[in-house]
């Protein structure tokens, strides 16, 4: 059993702006779930922790290559890392602000672990941690710093923690400046409150770190939610993009302003994401073909699901014409963003399974999904860029004159009632089709919420962050669905492969995913719609005509 004395900071992010006598010593790859929910005390986690290379690491590879641990318990434990039960509990601690808890670990087998892991659902954090040693005087020890780099909803992050061995150690201690804040009495940062959030948390007096883009995520994601007084960085940060790149320098391109009709602010924000889509394929597929296809066919989905928020003031017959063309330029650009995808799962399952199955399989289902013998599929983008230019050509002559907030709740209300229909029941067994057509309602929940965030932002976009995190797992089931289709119908012809052995950690992923989408789903989803389209309805009534309200 260990006292743990400890203090924690933002930082900094980039470690080679730090004085040269810094020096990286160990890092590892982190993977941990909480047992327990944010606030409990004592604290039980499980943690899986995999060596690498700790100068790739500091220097912000998130491929860093493996390495042995030196530093394990675990006598057992090699290249694939250790696996550790922890309790902590608060105690009595100095005066200095630190905080002092009890921790006891003990080491379990993966079996034990990927049972455990099953109880963490919507509690989990990755991250990469930097173990640095800071200069200290001739007779004295060096101080050790570990750096944690989060991943996933919480990439951007930065936190450093030091562990003192006394009270009179942590108070003795002066922070370099490379040790921008400290946050030690802010339970914020605590790992295990970060633990599922769709966003890093917001610094005092400005938004909170900018999370850089996931090639699997929609670069519009809600990123912060940001003070609520600064509506412009929060559009920023909800948008994912530059002033420049969000729709001609508008920061607002993807809502409804607060001073703007809702038909005006629908016009516009189709206008923004359709242009948005012709410049990245005209302007940077040839330098970046992968990045320009995924903005591009997530921008067609967003205009896509602004529709039906359109449709009753647009009228079927128009909403069909335009979701059709729509619909119609995403799939020739679809079949290249496939096989990204199929190789982008195959490494997510080699980093979360390491050790589980020998490289060599991860190696050979990969290699089949690259492209590399020159069988991948290439996108038509021309046909994709006429189809585009020609609903933008529309745009200004859509019927959206008249929209009012009956047309867009009745849109809004029956996206939002066809998820929650979707939303499986207990004891169901859903497919693949119906998880996936789930999904699809509810990114337009996602979508919706942000165009309307203006209504109150803490309460919308909240819930739109929430169901943009709920499609990310609903589209990684897919992903996996996908591949275990394509591993079954096209075998690997390599003999070194365990092919049964992917497709049981695909079939084991995919039901630890099922647990979470359904019980973040039952929280979206908590309200009737009927009591959802009455609380939004006060909600755009009072951002829409304060006085009638």
């Amino acid at each position: 059993m260990a006292l743990e004395i400890e203090r924690k900071f933002l930082v900094d992010p980039d470690p080679r702006a730090w004085p040269p006598s810094v020096r990286a010593t160990r890092a590892w790859v982190l993977r941990q779930g909480y047992v327990t929910p944010p606030g409990s005390d004592p604290e039980v986690r499980v943690r899986h922790a995999r060596p690498v290379d700790p100068g790739a690491a500091a220097a912000g590879d998130d491929d860093a290559p493996a390495t042995a641990d030196a530093g394990t318990t675990d006598p057992a434990a090699t290249g694939d890392g250790t696996r550790q039960l922890t309790t902590k509990a608060s105690t009595a601690g100095p005066d200095d602000g630190a905080v002092t808890r009890v921790e006891v670990e003990v080491d379990v087998d993966a079996d034990a672990f990927d049972e455990l892991w099953g109880l963490t659902a919507g509690r989990r954090i990755e991250k990469v941690r930097v173990e640095f040693e800071l200069p200290a005087a001739p007779d004295d020890p060096p101080v050790v710093l570990t750096v944690d780099h989060f991943r996933g909803a919480l990439r951007g992050l930065v936190l450093a923690e030091i562990e003192f061995g006394d009270a009179g150690a942590s108070a003795a201690f002066d922070p370099p400046a490379f040790l921008r804040a400290e946050v030690t009495a802010d339970r914020r940062y605590r790992n295990a409150a970060l633990a599922g959030l769709p966003a890093p948390p917001a610094e005092e007096g400005e938004g909170a770190p900018a999370p850089a883009p996931d090639p699997r995520q929609d670069a519009d994601a809600p990123a912060s939610t940001g003070p609520p007084d600064d509506a412009d960085a929060r559009a920023r940060a909800a948008s994912g993009l530059t002033p420049a790149a969000a729709g001609q320098g508008d920061p607002m391109a993807y809502r409804i302003a607060a001073d703007e009709t809702l038909g005006d602010g629908l016009r516009h924000s189709a206008r923004d994401q359709l242009d948005g889509a012709v410049r990245a394929l005209e302007e940077r597929f040839v330098d970046e073909p992968a990045k320009a296809i995924h903005d591009a066919r997530k921008r067609i989905k967003k205009t896509r699901a602004l529709l039906r928020l359109a449709r009753p003031a647009m009228g079927r017959k128009a909403v069909r014409r335009e979701n059709d063309a729509l619909r119609a330029a995403a799939a020739t650009l679809s079949a290249a963003r496939d096989a990204d995808v199929l190789v982008e799962t195959v490494d997510d399952l080699a980093e979360r399974y390491v050790g589980r199955l020998p490289s060599a399989t991860f190696e050979a289902v990969r290699a089949s999904f690259s492209g590399g013998d020159g069988s991948r599929p290439t996108p038509s983008v021309d046909e994709a860029l006429a189809g585009l230019r020609e609903v933008r050509a529309r745009v200004d002559d859509w019927p959206l004159g008249d929209a009012d907030r009956d047309d867009v709740l009745a849109g809004e209300g029956k996206a939002y009632a066809a998820g929650r229909a979707q939303l499986p029941k207990a004891g169901e067994a859903p497919d693949a089709e119906e998880l996936h057509e789930w999904r699809k309602r509810v990114k337009d929940l996602w979508y919706h919420g942000l165009l309307l965030r203006n209504a109150w932002a803490p309460v919308v976009e909240t819930q739109a962050e929430e169901a943009h995190r709920l499609s990310e797992i609903l589209g990684d089931d897919h992903d996996l669905f996908v591949l275990h289709e394509r591993l079954v119908d096209g075998p690997i012809d390599d003999p070194t492969a365990d092919v049964d052995g992917l497709l049981e950690l695909i079939d084991r992923r995919r039901a630890e995913l099922l647990d979470e989408a359904i019980a973040l789903g039952r929280r979206v989803y908590a309200e009737r719609p009927k009591a959802h389209a009455r609380r939004l309805g006060r909600l755009v009534d009072a951002w829409q005509d304060p006085a009638a309200a």
